[in-house]
């Protein structure tokens, strides 16, 4: 903002300053929304007589646990027997506290800590809806997720498919009304799309920061760009290297940092400065 900015009446520049500051908000709130939609799997299923069902969804998230999580859309349903003519579909999960069995549309664990290579194990039950047959139907599946098998319990002798090969599968053998899914993840710490290790592996140190600043994994970066809270551009680095960033010429305030990685993915990060 050039020095006319300043001659502008106190309302419209408030104006002005709203905008930007909503712009960046909303900006902010789709790549974190964009990143949330990365964790979930939907598996769509038709039976050729109702409505398709596709409430069933499995995934990771950052504090899933193996009890029910609201903040992930895991809501118990009663466990009881359906009526015939419903088509519906249900994950099956054991209750961490009491060992007991409950029914919920979505189902989220947590990730392993310790590793960014490991295994989880999914069940659903799928009620046909008087029909004999079910198809079971998926978009591609995210990066972070190298397979994921469904298979029935008896060993795959009935029905098995590797989601990350196919987009869909029909069963028609209606007695087999309950499935396994295998899910195979594998977490590129360099990756801005798992929120779930975003804290973990890419950060800026130190935040809240007085003089200078870093990134860790800086090798998956390709530029940076640094905002004040007006949208005004400070820096700009269209070639980033790991360099350490001076910031003593910032004053002390929030800030914005929008990063581009090797891949052309971007994010916005928040920094705080104190003098």
């Amino acid at each position: 903002m050039g020095s006319g900015f300043f001659l502008l009446p106190i309302i419209f520049k408030m104006k002005i300053i709203i905008f930007i500051t909503l712009f960046l908000s909303i900006t902010l709130t789709s790549a974190i929304a964009e990143m949330n939609q990365n964790v979930y799997v939907t598996i769509r299923l038709e039976n050729g007589k109702n409505d398709p069902w596709t409430k069933l969804v499995f995934g990771l998230g950052i504090n899933g646990t193996d009890e029910m999580d609201e903040e992930y859309g895991e809501e118990e349903i009663p466990n009881f027997p359906f009526p015939s003519g419903i088509f519906t579909a249900v994950f099956i999960t054991e209750d961490a506290s009491s060992g007991e069995e409950r029914w919920a549309y979505s189902c989220i664990y947590g990730p392993h800590k310790d590793s960014i290579s490991f295994f989880k194990k999914y069940r659903f039950r799928v009620f046909y809806g008087g029909s004999n047959y079910v198809t079971m139907k998926w978009n591609k599946l995210p990066n972070y997720l190298d397979s994921a098998i469904i298979s029935d319990p008896y060993g795959g002798n009935f029905f098995r498919v590797n989601m990350a090969e196919v987009s869909e599968k029909t069963n028609y053998e209606e007695l087999v009304d309950e499935f396994e899914i295998y899910a195979h993840y594998t977490v590129d710490p360099n990756s801005i799309y798992f929120t779930d290790f975003e804290n973990k592996y890419f950060n800026i140190y130190p935040n809240p920061a007085k003089d200078y600043i870093y990134f860790n994994n800086y090798e998956s970066i390709k530029k940076i760009r640094i905002y004040d809270i007006f949208g005004k551009l400070l820096i700009n680095f269209e070639n980033y290297d790991g360099e350490i960033i001076d910031i003593r010429n910032f004053s002390t305030g929030n800030y914005l940092i929008s990063i581009e990685n090797d891949k052309g993915e971007n994010f916005v990060k928040k920094l705080i400065i104190c003098k």
